[in-house]
């Protein structure tokens, strides 16, 4: 007999399960035609679950068999197509019922969730990438500042050539493209030392180097003035002037471009060609008055005397003092201004900048001017000096530097050094210079390759790493917090 429909169930392994087995019925083994009309599909079993809706599903959507295995409770085909059919007869979605599934709440819950986490998120990328380009913003316009552009590049890279060829071709009018140029870039540089902040810089001008180039000009124009009178100063005067001159030229200034590394080649800056000028112009004009001169008097007979050249020694001799060779009238030149400055740092000077001084009212002093000794100081050369000749800690080399306070012990080594270095320099390179314009020359090519090669050093800086290093200083603490 035909299973009944009273509700018992048949044997569990009596099924088969639809498109298993060929067969999209559920059957008892060895039955009949009969059972064969007591077949319960899929496509029945879903019109079963929807008999409520007014139009049912529709022959259009009615599930077949290649659709799977029969609904299960919490199938999520079957509940796709409940949803659709019920959104077509009207009826709504399991979501406008009063009482929704668990499962569409935790749905709701977790697409809430995940919506704001996508927000919050996408703020914070913003935030960074606008600090990000804020930081971008101020690195790019702090070199337009300082002269990176087009125009300035093109007129350094020209001016280079200017000097070159000039030098090249025409020695015997070098000297008047030095005092040409040297009167702009040394005004320009003055008017950078004026402005600058917090702390006017005006008395760097005061430095060895910068005195020497000022004094060098102002000579320049008086000989031109001397020459136009027929030079009633006379020859005793010129062959003063050329002997410390070229002793200061081929000495310190040469030196110092091998030493300071700040004295670079940079074709966008008139600061930084500014302290090229004056290092390594007055050795260039030096080479000509020395090896050149026949040539130079001939060109301008009124304003250079020249013709005791080949008579000048650069050490004392039997026929020349201390006072009358190049190394004497050098030395005598650098202490007259070691003396000057000395007296100047420790009589006003060395207090100038200084930010914890308080005045006779009882109110602290706010600084106004800076000097060289302070800056070199505050560039870490106070931590060097303290740890290495004095035994000082760390520390407390730090809180003199922040407030420019700076004990005189550290001045007189800055002194011994520098006059040291100095006197070495003119004993040393200006006896080369002086004696092989081969070996003259061989310095001065060194030297360019020298400041040509800090500057390449430097443009390298800025194409690479000055963007990156802004970022990771700008974001340390993030970095931090990854690590």
């Amino acid at each position: 007999m035909s299973q009944r429909r009273n509700g018992r169930a048949p044997d569990k392994g009596s099924y088969d399960l639809v498109g298993g087995g060929g067969s999209g019925n559920q059957q008892m083994p060895g039955g009949g035609d009969e059972d064969q009309d007591l077949s319960f599909t899929e496509t029945d079993h879903i019109r079963s679950s929807v008999v409520r809706l007014a139009g049912g599903l529709g022959d259009d959507r009615a599930p077949t068999a290649q659709e799977g295995m029969m609904r299960r409770p919490g199938s999520l085909a079957a509940d796709t197509s409940l949803e659709i059919a019920m959104l077509e007869s009207g009826a709504g979605t399991a979501a406008d019922s009063p009482s929704p599934s668990r499962y569409q709440i935790d749905r709701e819950k977790n697409e809430e969730q995940s919506f704001r986490q996508s927000d919050a998120y996408r703020e914070a990328e913003r935030d960074v990438m606008r600090r990000t380009l804020e930081e971008i913003n101020k690195v790019a316009n702090k070199r337009i500042r300082d002269g990176f552009s087009e125009v300035n590049f093109t007129l350094g890279v020209l001016n280079v050539i200017l000097v070159s060829f000039t030098f090249a071709l025409w020695p015997q009018h070098f000297w008047l493209l030095f005092l040409v140029e040297g009167i702009l870039f040394v005004g320009a540089k003055s008017r950078t030392f004026w402005r600058s902040k917090p702390l006017n810089n005006i008395l760097y001008l005061l430095d060895y180097c910068w005195v020497m180039n000022i004094l060098a000009l102002f000579v320049l124009i008086f000989f031109v003035l001397d020459g136009l009178l027929l030079n009633p100063s006379g020859e005793a005067l010129h062959r003063q002037v050329f002997m410390s001159s070229l002793g200061t030229a081929c000495g310190p200034l040469l030196g110092a471009c091998f030493i300071l590394p700040f004295v670079c080649c940079l074709f966008h800056d008139i600061n930084t060609l500014s302290d090229l000028f004056i290092h390594i112009f007055p050795p260039m004009v030096a080479f000509t008055l020395k090896w050149e001169s026949a040539e130079i008097q001939q060109a301008w007979p009124n304003i250079f005397l020249l013709d005791y050249t080949d008579e000048v020694s650069f050490f004392p001799n039997e026929s020349s003092s201390f006072f009358s060779c190049v190394v004497g009238s050098t030395i005598t030149l650098y202490l007259v201004w070691f003396v000057l400055f000395t007296a100047w740092m420790l009589i006003i000077g060395i207090d100038m900048p200084r930010s914890d001084r308080i005045g006779p009212d009882g109110q602290q002093i706010v600084p106004t001017y800076d000097t060289v000794f302070h800056s070199l100081m505050r560039g870490g050369l106070y931590i060097i000096t303290g740890s290495t000749f004095f035994g000082r800690n760390k520390a407390i080399s730090v809180d003199h530097m922040n407030a420019n306070n700076f004990y005189l012990g550290d001045l007189f080594v800055y002194l011994g050094a520098h006059a040291f270095l100095s006197i070495l320099a003119t004993v040393l390179l200006g006896y080369l210079c002086f004696h092989s314009k081969a070996m003259h020359g061989f310095l001065l090519a060194a030297v360019t390759a020298v400041v040509v090669y800090r500057g390449a050093l430097r443009y390298t800086y800025y194409t690479t790493e000055m963007y990156s290093k802004t970022l990771r200083k700008q974001f340390a603490h993030l970095l931090e917090e990854d690590g």
